[in-house]
């Protein structure tokens, strides 16, 4: 796939997203059967550390895990773990990178090594420096993404952790072969859903080009599971496009970070309510002082600055994987325009004192 951009991976993830449900027995069969051995000595919680992108495809699909599971996923940043993990409850821990080569991942993986503890790390690239610093390395399924804005590999990340989490149930006979089957099909159509939104972003970032290729001062709002596609969101406009983005829930926005907001700010808001309330009257509101206000959604709905689609719904629970979709196309598309994607020169200095990424992958990525 050498030549692909981040708009070719942001088409690619349905494609990807319905290969890996298929291959749901062989990507999750031995880490379920580890986390069953963890149920049979007392030990029934999960621990999942990650950061960036994969901290918020963990955070995403938590709910859905503790639904699906009954038991507590905490989410931790491996900056929290290697602080206080001494002082963590004992937890099922499976630790993510999807480059295999982060400095901080590998700093918890030492952390948990140091403390007695079984460390298990999920990545896309299994040759990569975190297999010296693992007792188990998994390949959740990203394949080769080589723009490292993490597009296919965010949404892999979601519906692994979701594909684990009922094949777990399912060895433990926690969840019946109907739930299952509807679960499935949940995930079937949040793949169909990725599609359809992306292709309604196009729709709409043709049709009001000068609002994205302009960019400037965002807020991405969210909550529940989404409070996570939000952080997604808002880290890749950071990202790609270079402008601060923020991300609040919507009720915490209106208690003071709207009182910021003038015409040049640009809001979206993620609203996954049956019917409309209040995320949609925030949005209409926040319309009020500026043009530049954005419903995704995941009810279908109609108007120019709208990104919902027709005839796809899916559960809350499993909605991160779709509405994320938005924001990636967003950010492929204007990045690519705007020829944005180099840092400003003087961030070189910055990497020589400090880099989140190993040497042996500056190493390969720098060749």
């Amino acid at each position: 796939m050498s030549g692909m951009t981040m708009l070719d991976y942001v088409r690619e993830c349905p494609v990807r997203l319905n290969e890996n449900a298929r291959r749901r027995g062989e990507l999750c069969g031995a880490l379920a059967e580890r986390y069953r051995a963890a149920v049979a000595a007392g030990n029934a919680s999960m621990r999942l550390v990650a950061c960036g992108s994969s901290y918020h495809a963990c955070r995403a699909m938590q709910p859905f895990m503790e639904h699906v599971l009954s038991v507590r996923v905490d989410v931790v940043t491996p900056g929290s773990y290697v602080r206080y993990g001494a002082a963590m409850p004992p937890a099922f821990e499976v630790m993510v990178s999807q480059s295999g080569s982060s400095t901080n991942i590998i700093a918890a993986l030492d952390t948990a090594s140091g403390l007695g503890h079984e460390t298990i790390v999920l990545t896309g690239n299994v040759e990569a420096d975190v297999r010296e610093h693992a007792d188990t390395v998994v390949d959740y399924g990203v394949g080769v993404e080589t723009v490292g804005f993490v597009t296919v590999g965010l949404v892999t990340l979601m519906e692994f952790l979701a594909l684990f989490a009922l094949t777990c149930a399912e060895g433990m006979g926690a969840i019946t072969a109907d739930a299952l089957g509807r679960w499935m099909a949940e995930l079937e159509a949040a793949a169909a859903l990725h599609g359809a939104l992306a292709t309604r972003m196009e729709e709409v970032f043709t049709a009001d080009e000068l609002s994205f290729l302009s960019p400037g001062p965002t807020f991405v709002l969210g909550d529940g599971p989404n409070y996570a596609t939000a952080l997604e969101g808002a880290l890749k406009i950071q990202e790609t496009l270079k402008v601060p983005a923020i991300t609040y829930e919507p009720e915490e926005f209106i208690h003071g970070p709207n009182m910021q907001l003038t015409p040049a700010y640009t809001v979206f808001v993620i609203d996954t309510d049956a019917a409309p309330g209040r995320a949609f009257d925030i949005w209409r509101a926040v319309r009020e002082v500026t043009d530049r206000a954005f419903l995704v959604s995941t009810r279908p709905s109609e108007g120019a600055r709208i990104i919902a689609a027709e005839g796809h719904a899916v559960s809350e629970l499993i909605s991160p994987i779709a509405l994320v979709a938005p924001f990636q196309y967003l950010c492929a598309r204007a990045m690519a325009e705007l020829d944005c994607e180099d840092e400003h020169p003087l961030m070189r200095r910055f990497e020589r004192i400090v880099s989140s990424k190993t040497e042996a992958y500056r190493r390969e990525h720098d060749a």
